[in-house]
This record gives C-alpha cells, structure tokens and sequence, in this order.
C-alpha cells in the first residue's frame, strides 16, 4: 500500500510540474522591421537594365548620420526608414572620395508612409510596416554639389508597401 501512494504521490508531482511550466518567453524569429530597399537602374531607356552607382554614401539629414560606414558600389542597397515618424530624407552622393570634386553629387530624396505596428508575440514584442510609401527628389542643390543637375534623374515606386526586404520598393534612375 505505502508503495502505491509512494506511486502516486510520484507519477502526480511529475504531472504537476510538468501541467505548471510556462511555454519560455524566448523569441526564435525575431521580427525585422523590414528595410527600404532600392535598385538603381540605367536612365538610357534603350538599356533598362542595373546600373551600379561607384562610391555611395546615404546620410541620414535627421541626425547627419551615414547609413554606410564606407561608401559602397552596388546596384542595390536596403535602408532603414524611420518607425517614430510618417517621413525620413536622406542625401545620396555619389563618387565620394573622388579626387576630381566636380565628379562629385548629391541628391536629396524624401520619403513619406504611413506605419503600422504589427503585435508577434508577447517574447517578440511588434514589427512595424509602411504602408502608402511615397518619394520625391528634392530640388534643393547641397553646397557639395556642383552640377547643374540632379544625378538622379528620376524613380519609381514599384511598391507602395513595405513589409519584406527582398522585393525592390523603389527604382532609381541615374
């Protein structure tokens, strides 16, 4: 008899501690929110193929800070867009560090959305999304720049919502 309750007295700890324990609060896939990405393209209309930009920096104006440590030549970049407000501008320069400063330019590009914060879960906490993405090249020249002209000559949304970062959002023309 004394076995049995021994038994039982077993066998109901183990359920209990087992019906007690709490799922961690550990967040494996961590949301991201997702980065802006931007493919630059030939402007020739007869080559609509990628166009790598040599020597990029992205400054971000709010707080003068650059996206690149370094500046990079790629065809396609990611940035982040900021979750605290509807708008982030940032300056494009290319052929930074050339020796010849005429080769030099700087565009402004502002882009305004909407954002929507999305609940994961309690370990994850939210991701925000932006929705309604819209941009505009800026017209006013930056002292560094010395063409007459803007060296991005013109974009286009390819998708007003930003909820990924594989997919291109925007093309630039150059």
């Amino acid at each position: 008899m004394k076995k049995g309750i021994a038994y039982f007295v077993i066998v109901f700890s183990i359920l209990a501690a087992t019906i007690a324990c709490e799922r961690d609060d550990i967040c494996v896939d961590a949301p991201i929110t997702p980065f802006m990405t931007i493919a630059f393209q030939n402007n020739d209309p007869n080559f609509n193929t990628p166009r790598v930009v040599t020597n990029l920096q992205v400054t971000l104006i709010e707080n003068d800070s650059t996206v690149f440590t370094t500046p990079i030549s790629e065809d396609t970049i990611s940035i982040p867009l900021n979750t605290l407000t509807n708008r982030t501008i940032f300056q494009f320069t290319r052929n930074v560090g050339d020796a010849n400063v005429a080769n030099t330019a700087t565009d402004t590009l502002s882009f305004s959305y909407t954002t929507e914060n999305v609940f994961v879960n309690r370990a994850c906490g939210f991701k925000t999304f932006y929705n309604e993405l819209s941009a505009e090249i800026n017209e006013d020249r930056d002292s560094l720049d010395t063409s007459d002209n803007n060296w991005i000559q013109q974009l286009e949304i390819i998708n007003t919502t930003i909820n990924d970062e594989p997919n291109t959002h925007i093309r630039l023309f150059h």
